[in-house]
């Protein structure tokens, strides 16, 4: 049973820790998946695997409590460094569901961690921790790349009350013209597309503003 924030961090970059216990023990060893509880579900009659417990395979009871041993000695002997990161929700939410396995690779060829909040929580933090300073800083400016392919717009749909007159330009000059929407607006009543548009090219009002997200590395 280990933590699971410390599997990547002690399998070393390109987890050449694990591959030379692995050799010198003539074992396997089998880490559990890193986000398996980002998701929060389980099929109904189903059992979550723990998230912290890890499997050791090899030809004798021996080997098998050699790399258990190296495997604690490796854990003992391990100092982390920490630094927390602020994402967009949306965002997260975007790389859980899309990118998850460039994260994972980032992870692996820096030795580090990531831990993400789980999918549609709406946080916005993020923690990467691993043994060396300098590639917790890699991993921050790897992920906040990633981070920065990812692109939020909000749609706003204006509503407004239909005016009895308004002018129209022709060419420089100008009229008044009377309306032919409907005589009564209701509050709450929903205006048609067609008659939408019609108002919007009448009085040259742009009903769509996009908001983009001015999160970035």
């Amino acid at each position: 049973m280990l933590e699971l924030s410390l599997h990547t961090v002690i399998c070393g970059r390109s987890r050449k820790n694990i591959k030379l216990i692995e050799s010198t023990t003539n074992t396997a060893i089998y880490f559990p998946p890193p986000f398996s509880q980002v998701y929060r579900y389980c099929p109904p009659g189903a059992q979550r695997r723990n998230s912290e417990e890890i499997f050791i395979t090899g030809e004798s009871p021996k080997h098998i409590a050699l790399a258990k041993q190296k495997i604690h000695e490796l854990v003992t002997r391990t100092r982390i460094f920490m630094k927390d990161a602020v994402v967009s929700a949306a965002k997260i939410d975007s790389i859980l569901l899309n990118r998850l396995e460039k994260i994972r690779k980032i992870m692996e060829v820096n030795g580090t961690f990531i831990q993400f909040p789980a999918l549609g929580s709406q946080r916005n933090m993020i923690r990467i921790q691993g043994v060396e300073g300098l590639h917790v800083e890699r991993t921050v400016r790897d992920v906040m790349s990633l981070v920065s392919l990812v692109l939020i717009i909000n749609y706003f749909v204006l509503t407004f009350a239909r005016p009895a007159n308004f002018t129209v330009l022709h060419g420089g000059s100008s009229r008044s013209t009377q309306t032919d929407f409907p005589s009564q607006t209701r509050s709450g009543t929903c205006w048609p597309i067609s008659v939408l548009i019609r108002m919007l090219i009448s009085l040259s009002i742009n009903s769509t503003s996009i908001s983009l997200d001015p999160t970035m590395p």
